[in-house]
């Protein structure tokens, strides 16, 4: 893996977003102060491929403030450039936090989508196209900050299983997997096996029991076939005599039936003929009174027509007394609608006397502002020329500055060099030759003199910086007192204006004042002319004069009402006379039709008596038949009820029987399988010793050690007066002494004979965990497929003396030819100038900001 960028944005101490670009760089210094952000970018990248860092929380990777952080990293690996984006945000009261990963690869000129459905899935893609885990990661190729000794410090167990990971020797884990579930299927397929032999050997023994009772039960069936075969003869012979006596039954029943309806017939026809006679007597008692019926009719008829004629001249006049009230209703509207017009014209003129009353004043104010604005004079000239010179002041201002800090990062280079001269066996940085005591202080003295010629020209600058802050100031107080006047100008401005829009609306309120004095004229005129409704006054005294037209005497009607009461009723008996006239010959010829009717059906119902009294004589036969014929049924269903049991029990002995010679088949192959699976077992035996720690990925581990072995010393022995060896142990012996255990223990040796990893110097253990963590990287490369092609050593050089620090830089360059990248983090001045690419970490009041040079 390669790194090609690195974008982060409100990471750790990255509050706004940083940039950094990756390509070209071999082997690069990443420096920087203690608490800049130097890990801060190597937890970046961590955190973007895995989700972890050396924090557990992501609450804990936020920059203060922020809400949600994002982390975008590319990468080659194996000819392929791949971009990964982690976002993650902080649950808010009023949100929930989200996550977002993605995963790109480049196609070209654009990038290719690799993500997947979620965020585990796309991790799961991650994790594959990387083949490692973030353990091993950090265990190898990646020396994080306090974590050098991560390796060293594990169980033996753990050790191996990095080694393993490194290795790709995960793989037999899933072998041994694999072969471990395929030796359980097998011995469970075994036992399975072996209890159905057992059970088939218990069910053949009853086999020759299965054979005597299904010849006996095949024997009982036919008996019961040809018993069954006699019993429904003799009862098809009784069903046919039936049959016939059940026709006549039906026809009797049929014959009651219509007897019984005719019956009902006759009486409902008699009940008819006499409702039929009585209507005939009420018509002709109606006939009789014909005369004096029409009498009344006629008189009803006369009366109803003078009514009919007094209550139309009535609706008239209503109508006309509607439409005089509407009229003078519309005159009172209109002449309302003019007063009040009227009201409100005398209204907007005391309205307009009023505003017009302030014209004075206004005046006196307009020209009060006017002088006003004439004393201030031209500001924005003179904030023009300020503002300038302003400008000069700061742009002179940081020249200085910028000149000071190069005069100070210059006394602190002969302040180190002083220092480099007052320590031991110090060198001549030219030639590197040591110094002698003369030497020294001539070197001394004449740093010493630059220093303080550098430093009395820092001190003019300073000098310089404080009068030109000194006249900024007085210049910002004239700037404060002009903006001050200015706004004092745009004050009086908008007064102004204000002035003038109300002068002008005043104008226009005293032509308003004429317009509504000439209109009350008008509207004071139309009243005295009484020009409001005058097209009403005139319909008005029409209505009226046809009002007058109409007669109306309210008695005349009460009279004609008094007489129609006298005749009421009279319209609703001659029209039952009517009604009388026409039905009574049609029901006089309706009674003739149902005596007729009622005499026919009598003699029918005469005849189905007789015909049903024989039908019952042939009946009286069928009972004792039906009695037989139930016998016989019952003795039947009794027979085929017997006859299916026995067929059943037939059936299921012939099953149990064909069962049994299925089951002595079924056991030879049986037999046949389980010797298969035995020798199966054996073969997953072997493969599951084989692919387990102690097979195969034993021996790989045992072959690698004596190659790790040797790159982790031959890095000890680039570092300068470096004694100490170091050796693994794969095996050891018990403490029952019964044998070896497999380990991985790690064995240091110096010209003091061995010593436990905890009794040597914090110099010393570095300088093993260093041998060890790159050893294992440089084992990755050329053993895992060069997958991870990156070194990364955070920090750890302030552990050394300066002679075991240009060691450790000796080794770094010895195995640069090793990796596509190594890059090494410290905040040591004196190591940063070894390296041909530094990456700066500045920290800012903004958050860190990261440079490459």
């Amino acid at each position: 893996m390669i790194p090609t960028r690195l974008r982060l944005s409100h990471f750790l101490c990255y509050r706004e977003p940083v940039e950094v670009d990756f390509q070209g760089i071999k082997l690069a210094c990443l420096s920087g102060e203690n608490g800049a952000g130097k890990s801060a970018l190597l937890d970046a990248i961590t955190w973007a491929l895995w989700g972890k860092a050396r924090s557990n929380s992501d609450q804990d990777l936020l920059s203060l403030g922020a809400r949600e952080m994002c982390v975008e990293f590319s990468f080659v690996l194996n000819g392929q450039e791949y971009q990964v984006i982690r976002r993650r945000a902080i649950a808010t009261p009023g949100s929930s936090g989200r996550a977002m990963l993605e995963l790109h690869a480049r196609d070209g000129e654009r990038w290719r989508v690799l993500s997947g459905n979620n965020l585990r899935h796309t991790q799961s893609i991650i994790d594959k196209i990387l083949g490692i885990d973030y353990d091993t990661f950090i265990n190898s190729a990646f020396v994080l900050q306090n974590r050098a000794d991560e390796f060293t410090t594990k169980t033996p167990a753990e050790r191996k299983r990095v080694l393993g990971e490194i290795l790709n020797l995960g793989e037999y884990d899933q072998y041994e997997r694999l072969a471990r579930e395929e030796l359980r299927r097998r011995e469970q397929e075994i036992r399975s096996i072996e209890q159905d032999l057992e059970a088939i050997e218990s069910y053949l023994q009853i086999l020759p029991q299965l054979e005597a009772e299904v010849a006996g039960r095949r024997r009982a069936v036919d008996g019961l076939r040809a018993q069954l075969d006699d019993l429904r003869q003799r009862r098809d012979e009784v069903v046919k005599t039936l049959q016939v006596l059940e026709t006549a039954e039906r026809v009797s029943a049929q014959q009651a039936q219509r007897a019984e309806q005719l019956a009902s017939q006759v009486q409902e026809r008699e009940r008819q003929r006499a409702e039929l006679c009585e209507r005939v007597r009420a018509h002709e008692a109606v006939l009789a009174r014909a005369g004096e019926i029409t009498a009344r009719f006629e008189r009803w008829q006369q009366l109803r027509q003078a009514m009919d004629e007094l209550n139309r001249r009535l609706h008239e006049r209503q109508a006309l007394l509607a439409a005089e009230r509407r009229l003078e209703d519309g005159i009172q509207r209109e002449v309302h609608c003019v007063e009040r017009e009227l009201h409100a014209c005398e209204q907007q003129i005391a309205h307009c006397e009023r505003e017009l009353a302030r014209l004075p004043g206004l005046e006196g104010e307009r020209s009060r502002l006017d002088r006003e604005l004439a004393s201030l004079g031209d500001l924005d000239d003179q904030m023009q020329r300020l503002q300038e010179h302003l400008q000069e002041l700061q742009s002179r201002r940081g020249e200085l500055q910028a000149e000071c800090r190069r005069l100070k990062e210059q006394m602190q280079e002969l302040k180190g060099k002083i220092d480099q001269l007052d320590a031991i066996d110090a060198a001549c940085p030219v030639c590197l030759r040591p110094l002698a005591e003369h030497e020294r202080d001539r070197l001394k003295t004449e740093i010493a003199s630059q220093g303080r010629a550098l430093g009395d020209e820092f001190r003019l600058r300073r000098a310089e910086i404080d009068q030109i802050d000194a006249e900024q100031a007085e210049r910002q107080t004239e700037m404060e007192r002009l903006q001050h006047a200015r706004a004092q100008r745009d004050r009086l401005r908008q007064e102004l204006a204000r002035v003038e829009t109300q002068l002008a609306g005043l104008t226009e309120r005293r032509a308003e004042l004429e317009r509504h004095l000439a209109k009350r004229q008008e509207l004071m005129q139309a009243l005295e002319r009484g020009l409001p409704g005058a097209e009403l006054r005139s319909e008005l005294e029409a209505v009226r004069q046809k009002l007058a037209a109409i007669p109306y005497d309210e008695r005349e009607g009460q009279e004609l009402a008094q007489q129609l009461q006298e005749v009421a009723g009279a319209e609703q008996e001659y029209q039952a006379l009517e009604r009388a006239s026409l039905a009574a010959e049609l029901e006089r010829r309706q009674l003739v039709s149902l005596e007729e009717q009622i005499a026919a059906d009598r003699a029918e119902l005469e005849r189905l008596h007789r015909e049903i009294e024989e039908l019952r004589c042939q009946i009286e036969r069928a009972a004792p038949l039906r009695e037989q014929r139930d016998q016989l049924q019952q003795r039947i269903l009794e027979a085929e009820r017997a006859l299916h049991e026995e067929q059943e029990a037939l059936g299921r002995a012939q099953q149990r029987l064909e069962d049994a010679y299925e089951e002595r088949e079924r056991a030879a192959e049986l037999t046949a399988q389980r010797q298969q699976l035995v020798t199966e077992k054996g073969i997953y035996e072997d493969l599951v010793r084989a692919f387990g720690k102690g097979g195969i990925q034993a021996m790989i581990i045992e072959n690698m050690i004596p190659e790790l072995e040797e790159r982790a010393n031959a890095i000890l022995d680039r570092m300068p007066g470096n004694a100490m060896r170091l050796e693994f142990r794969t095996q050891r012996q018990r403490r029952s002494d019964d044998g070896l255990i497999e380990t991985l223990d790690i064995v240091i040796s110096d010209e003091a004979g061995r010593r436990p990893y905890e009794l040597y110097s914090g110099g010393e253990m570095f300088r093993i965990n260093f041998a060890i963590r790159v050893a294992l990287s440089m084992l990755l490369a050329h053993r895992a497929g060069t997958r991870l092609e990156l070194l990364v050593i955070d920090e750890g050089f302030g552990t050394q003396d300066a002679k075991g620090r240009e060691g450790l830089v000796q080794a770094i360059r010895a195995i640069e030819d090793e990796f596509a990248m190594i890059l090494v983090i410290t905040h040591i001045d004196e190591l940063k100038d070894q390296f041909p690419t530094r990456i700066n970490v500045v920290k800012t009041p903004q958050g860190s900001q990261v440079f490459v040079t």
